[in-house]
Order: C-alpha cells, then structure tokens, then sequence
C-alpha cells in the first residue's frame, strides 16, 4: 500500500511538474507574440519609403511614381503578383524612370496598403486598380502584369481599353488554367507556405531566429534583394499580407473566369501592343510546362502580340531578369509611338 501511494505521488508531481513547464512554454510564447506585435507596429511606424500614402475610396494606398511623362512615351504602371511588395520592383522602377514615368503601388493589404474588400478576385483588384488610375490622372499606361498580377492586367485592358497603351505579362499564366485541377493545387499548395510564415513571423519565432541563421531565415525574395531586405521583412510581419495572399489563391477560380468572361472575338485586345515574357521551364514538371504553353495563347491576344521566351531565368522574372522587362517596356513604348 505504501509503495502504491508512493508510486500515486510520484505522478502527480510529474503531472504538476509537466504542467508547470507547459505554462511557462504558452507564457514566453505569448510574451514573444506580444513583443512582437508591439515591435512590428514601432518598425512600421519608423519605416521610411520613397513613395507616399493617398487615400482612395476610404483606403489608405501606397504609390510611389518617379520619372517624368515624357511626349510619345506613357506612364509604366506595374501590378505585382500574389504575396508582392511593390518594394521588389524598386531597382526596375529606378533604371525605367530615367526614360518614363513609373508607378508602381501596394495592392490592398499589402506593404502599408489597408486592406481590401472581399473576396480578394480580378474583379476586386481591377475595381481599385481603376480608382487608383483616376485618382493619380495616370492616362493611358503601359501596364505590367506579373503572374496572378497579369490577370488583372489583361482584365483591366478588357474592361478600360482607353486607360491602356500597351500591355507586357510577366510570366503570367493563361487564366484558361483555372480549369486545370493540378495547376489550381500547386497554387493552393501556396496557402500552406503563407499560413507558415505568417505564423512564423507573427509569433516572434522569424525575429529569434533571424540574427542566429542570417539569410538563411529570409523568404527568397527578401534574400535576393539584400539592399531591400530590411524594408521588405518590415512590411511582411503585417498579418493581413499573408491574409491577402491567402485570399487571392483562394479567388484563383472566380478570378480566372471573370477574365475568361470579358474576352470577346478572335481578339479580344484588339490591336493593342502586347508583349509576353516567359520563363523557360526547367526538368519535366508537368504543370510547368502547361503554363509555358498556354503563354503562346497569351500572345494570341491581340494582332500585336509577340511572345519572348527568356532563358535562365525562374518566375520572379523581376528578380532574375530585370532587364528583360526594361527591354520590354522600351518595346512597346516604342510601338505605341509609331
């Protein structure tokens, strides 16, 4: 009986002990989630962009426009692509501003964008991206849409052919493809990687762990921009940029039809410049070589559509091949000027 109640005693202080160690485990998380929160309003409040805050129906917007318009040469607007800071595009945005006017802008909930109505589909995005135009008196553009980004791109051209000049996709897939169960679940695939950094990053587990692994705890953009690194990570520890992020793959279907929708004719551009640049595949992934095709169709759009394979280069065209945008933008610039 004795060593029963022994036995009896020694769980309980393993059960009090065990349970005492688990509260001190939630408490220093909380307390970690908490200094970090606090930490991540002070950096953001602290952070200083080259562009500026404007408000457009009720939502504060960041836009950062540099250049000046020049005669025979329209204003570049750039819409990013899925889970994008307008920070990436930066360095492009330098070299084309000594020849343009370019404007690129954080789409809703993104950088120190306030977020958007939902759900987060093209047609959302090309409702704000046409409020955004007016606001600034942009005038017919040359717009740049990068992956998800060119949907909206080629919505936009669709619905406001008057408010386009040309028109480049980055490496953007024919929205057809939302009809392709495998591509559809390689972009919810996506989902899981937002929900993990925003937990990583909300909870203060990113900031512990970033002076100890270096680069090594940069998402890849934020590592390939090293120059760019510390603005970049300032802005994603916001919750509602992976809740943005999430909320697009999420509208992948819906968006993909609207855009499917508003096209008419054998052309549904019409005669507008267009320039298609895609990345050329690697190994023998299935998926990756139905968007490479469907990127011909793309270039199908429009009477002056031309398709640039660009080699050696991956998705994040901006990051990996600068210059074959710059190249594209000189393009089509010159085209609209003929």
């Amino acid at each position: 009986m004795n060593a029963l109640t022994s036995r009896r005693g020694r769980t309980v202080r393993l059960l009090i002990t065990l349970a005492m160690v688990i509260v001190v485990i939630i408490g220093l998380f909380a307390a970690l989630a908490t200094y970090q929160s606090m930490a991540a309003r002070a950096e953001l409040a602290a952070l200083e962009r080259p562009g500026s805050i404007i408000e457009i129906e009720g939502r504060e917007v960041y836009v950062d426009c540099r250049g000046d318009a020049q005669a025979g040469r329209p204003t570049v607007l750039i819409e990013t692509g899925n889970g994008s800071l307008s920070t990436e595009w930066r360095p492009i945005q330098q070299q084309l501003s000594a020849t343009h006017r370019v404007c690129v802008y954080d789409r809703a909930g993104y950088g120190q964008s306030d977020a958007g109505k939902m759900p987060r589909d093209a047609d959302q995005a090309v409702s704000e991206l046409r409020a955004l135009v007016e606001a600034l008196s942009l005038g017919p553009v040359i717009l740049v849409g990068h992956s998800l980004g060119g949907w909206h791109a080629e919505l936009y051209a669709l619905r406001y052919p008057e408010d386009v000049a040309g028109l480049i996709l980055v490496d953007s897939p024919a929205p057809d493809l939302g009809s392709n169960p495998d591509f559809v679940a390689g972009l919810q695939g996506s989902i899981g990687f937002y929900t993990v950094m925003k937990t990583v990053i909300g909870s203060g587990i990113m900031r512990v762990l970033a002076p100890i692994a270096g680069d090594q705890a940069l998402p890849p953009v934020a590592a390939a921009l090293p120059e760019l690194s510390d603005e970049y990570m300032t802005l994603v520890q916001r919750s509602a940029h992976w809740d943005s992020a999430i909320a697009e793959i999420e509208a992948v279907t819906e968006s993909t039809q609207e855009v499917l929708d508003a096209r008419e004719g054998d052309y549904p551009l019409g005669d507008l410049p267009l320039i298609m640049l895609s990345a050329e595949p690697a190994g023998d992934d299935a998926v990756a070589a139905a968007i490479f095709a469907s990127q011909e169709r793309q270039a199908a759009l429009s009477t002056r559509g031309e398709r640039v394979v660009v080699p050696e280069t991956g998705h994040n065209m901006h990051i990996d091949a600068p210059q074959a945008i710059i190249s594209a933008v000189e393009e089509i610039s010159d085209r609209v000027g003929r």
